[in-house]
């Protein structure tokens, strides 16, 4: 039985189909717009336009010819939903020699204006130019700044917080950060606007969790980002927010390549805290790799990446902890008065309180003799629960606990990193692409105390996330082109292995009828938790 090819009206029904799943399914986030343009007038050596010329655009690197298009009555010609890349234009008519321009890059979201003269002869004859000015968007008013793939890969990155392709997005004017977490909210604000307002992507897909504005561990790696497109004014409604970035990666290509990374930041390269009596044990290690090629040449391309990092670092944090003659009750070290509560006057029997003129009453109590609150006074819980706090280790009845010197004061964590993408050119009107990204950080978080009261502090949050992502762009004639994208995202983070969680510290020091099963937190109206 012979195929048929589809007609308009099929690949309509068929897209209908694929919307309904996508709005349908939850998880599933429509995609934007990442596909470039080029456009221009075709005219002869005299100035008079064109029409019904041949323009055909060919990516260098894969050999992949996009769809012909003709030049309308006035020269005008379109080829649009082009991937980033470097062409070069192809222009025939009978009657002209054959025109060629090479060496046009073309970035993400960008509309390059290619204009051509032909020559009068055979189209048997050639004209080829190579390179030429540089391109400039005429067609829009968007305020952007593109950062390329040598600068993002040769430009020097910070190993000791984790190597992020976002620490370049802040070469963009108007763009600031108070923050520089690889695998949480950068805090971004372009020109002004509020922090974490803007809308992050890759190869299309939402990086922020809908209607969260929280923004997945999932990031691509630097060595296989191709380029970071920051859009900072007159970006379209599409992209929402306040300002939009716009990540994409490498595809493979007709030649085989890769790249390689190692980076160490050892111990002996840290500096000594100023709260530290010595440097605190730290060190940084990432590796990995990109590599891409053919599967069958100008057909199908793939590219895979893996990276590995891995740390450990200290944060010494200063804190107050009673000494030994508090535990006893004795307070005398302390300048507060000490007052006894079973004193006030107007309670617990107590006679009533005098006034002032205004008929207010005068608060009375009497203080514990030498500050110290008898032993039997102690509440037994209290005692308990001081049991689990540390010796103070620096001088003074205040700021005399320091987590430097322990290993509660450490840190560490891995975050391996792996990520497929697959480009398939099925015929000169459809391009498929899919690609799989998944990352899992696994972080054990510093404490400022050890044992069972460093509670949520110390816990391991381990992180499992993944990020599907399929397109498809249909050209069905010159003026007729479809893309449809969508991203499916998952991500889970567990807190496990906690030395102050999941254990029945409410029990033992004899508290009941307590939610969870954390350490317990003790607040007093006026002063400082303990935890």
């Amino acid at each position: 039985m012979r195929n048929k090819e589809m007609s308009v009206t099929d690949w309509l029904l068929l897209y209908f189909a694929l919307f309904l799943v996508v709005t349908c399914v939850p998880g599933l986030l429509h995609g934007q717009r990442i596909t470039n343009s080029i456009v221009g007038i075709v005219t002869d050596e005299s100035g008079g336009v064109v029409p019904e010329a041949d323009v055909t655009a060919t990516n260098r690197l894969t050999g992949v010819r996009y769809t012909t298009v003709k030049t309308d009555s006035v020269g005008y010609y379109v080829i649009t939903e082009l991937p980033q890349g470097e062409y070069a234009v192809q222009v025939v008519k009978s009657g002209f020699k054959t025109f060629t321009r090479a060496g046009i890059g073309v970035s993400v979201n960008e509309t390059a204006r290619i204009d051509v003269k032909l020559s009068v002869g055979s189209t048997s004859q050639r004209i080829d130019v190579i390179g030429g000015s540089p391109l400039v968007d005429s067609e829009s008013a968007l305020e952007k700044t593109e950062i390329g793939h040598s600068e993002i890969t040769e430009l020097p990155s910070s190993v000791s917080g984790g190597r992020s392709v976002l620490d370049f997005t802040q070469l963009a004017p108007g763009l600031t950060s108070n923050n520089g977490q690889q695998y949480g909210n950068n805090n971004y604000s372009v020109n002004g606007s509020p922090e974490d307002t803007q809308t992050a992507m890759v190869d299309g897909a939402n990086l922020v969790g809908p209607g969260t504005g929280q923004w997945y561990a999932l990031r691509p790696m630097v060595e296989e980002v191709a380029s970071v497109n920051v859009q900072t004014a007159s970006y379209k409604a599409e992209y929402g927010g306040m300002g939009a970035f716009n990540m994409t990666t490498l595809s493979g290509t007709n030649r085989f390549h890769g790249a390689g990374n190692f980076f160490y930041s050892p111990q002996a390269w840290e500096s000594r805290n100023f709260f530290s009596a010595a440097t605190a044990p730290a060190h940084s290690r990432e590796w990995g790799f990109n590599f891409g090629g053919p599967i069958i040449k100008n057909k199908l391309f793939f590219s895979v990446t893996y990276d590995r990092w891995t740390f450990l670092h200290s944060y010494p944090v200063i804190s107050t902890v009673p000494t030994s003659q508090m535990d006893q009750g004795n307070f005398s070290a302390v300048p507060t008065t000490i007052y006894d509560p079973m004193t006030t006057c107007g309670e617990y029997g107590n006679p009533a309180c005098a006034t002032n003129a205004q008929g207010q009453p005068i608060i009375t109590r009497q203080a514990f003799q030498n500050n110290t609150i008898p032993t039997g006074r102690l509440d037994p819980v209290a005692q308990k629960l001081i049991q689990y706090f540390p010796a103070p280790n620096l001088p003074g009845v205040s700021n005399n606990y320091t987590n430097a010197a322990n290993s509660s004061g450490t840190g560490t964590g891995v975050a391996p990193y792996f990520d497929a993408k697959v480009d398939f050119n099925l015929n000169e009107k459809n391009r498929l692409f899919g690609r799989v990204e998944w990352t899992a950080p696994y972080q054990n978080g510093n404490a400022n105390f050890p044992g069972p009261a460093a509670n949520g502090f110390a816990q391991t949050d381990a992180n499992d996330e993944w990020s599907i992502i399929i397109g498809d762009t249909h050209t069905f004639n010159s003026h007729w082109v479809n893309e449809f994208r969508a991203n499916y995202l998952y991500g889970t983070t567990k807190a496990i292995g906690t030395w102050g969680l999941n254990k029945d510290i409410d029990g033992a020091v004899g508290l009941s009828n307590l939610s969870g099963r954390d350490f317990p937190q003790v607040s007093i109206g006026g002063l400082l938790n303990m935890v």
